[in-house]
């Protein structure tokens, strides 16, 4: 009628011998699942990284696009003078309806701030005159390297305007 102390205990010890180790196999889950979370993270921020520094020098290489063009439009439209050619003769001479030679420029943009990985710039123009009046049809192509080897980061931006003489 009353419980035998000695088997309670030996219930007790195999209970107890039948649980042993649980806890290392709970602790081992948690580390493990926590490991794979920390990995998770660790490439979640090394993709955001990447993608940030693409964007930066995406925006760096519009940059040097949007001031290629702004130099060959300042040679094209001098203050106080006479429209260019593409070519860099008066416009003055050229007949209606024709063509002048197209012109391609390389500019060298290492010097500016913000712009140093940013050293290829090429715009290339052609104008053509119709009814007195001059197109201009540029276009702008600016590339940004970072690094070296096959390891760069090559960055391209392509700006094209269009502008006519007054």
């Amino acid at each position: 009628m009353y419980p035998d102390p000695i088997s309670a205990k030996r219930n007790d010890l195999t209970v107890a011998s039948r649980q042993r180790g649980s806890a290392l196999l709970l602790a081992l889950f948690i580390i493990v699942v926590l490991f794979v979370l920390g990995a998770g993270m660790i490439r979640l921020l090394g993709s955001s990284s990447e993608s940030v520094t693409f964007e930066v020098y995406g925006v760096r290489a519009m940059q040097a696009a949007q001031t290629g063009v702004e130099r060959v439009l300042t040679t094209l439209f001098p203050a106080g003078g006479l429209d260019q050619h593409c070519d860099g003769t008066p416009t003055s001479p050229l007949l209606d309806d024709s063509f002048s030679s197209s012109g391609t420029t390389a500019l060298n943009l290492a010097g500016i701030t913000g712009l140093e990985n940013c050293a290829s710039v090429v715009v290339e123009c052609s104008d053509r005159k119709h009814l007195g009046v001059t197109y201009y049809y540029l276009v702008s192509t600016a590339t940004c390297t970072v690094g070296g080897g096959s390891t760069a980061l090559v960055m391209s931006r392509q700006v094209e305007v269009e502008a006519k003489s007054l």
